[in-house]
């Protein structure tokens, strides 16, 4: 690990700005997404949307697959 992270430093000390930056902007931006990902996983959002399948309108993915909620986090 301590190998891989001295790699690490080497590449980024020897990167230029714009590669520097998008570095940055990942170690910054990927802890915000996992969180907002998983407060919309948590509130499970129900988009009330009709959707057509051939003839058939469904008025919401509920109806078609029933009200499911995930027990176990």
């Amino acid at each position: 690990m301590k190998q891989l992270m001295r790699r690490f430093k080497n590449f980024y000390n020897n990167s230029n700005f714009i590669v520097k930056n998008l570095i940055r902007l990942a170690l910054i931006l990927t802890p915000i997404i996992l969180v907002v990902e998983l407060i919309f996983f948590r509130l499970e959002i129900s988009i009330e949307k009709e959707y057509k399948i051939g003839q058939t309108i469904i008025q919401s993915i509920e109806s078609l697959v029933g009200d499911r909620k995930l027990n176990g986090m």
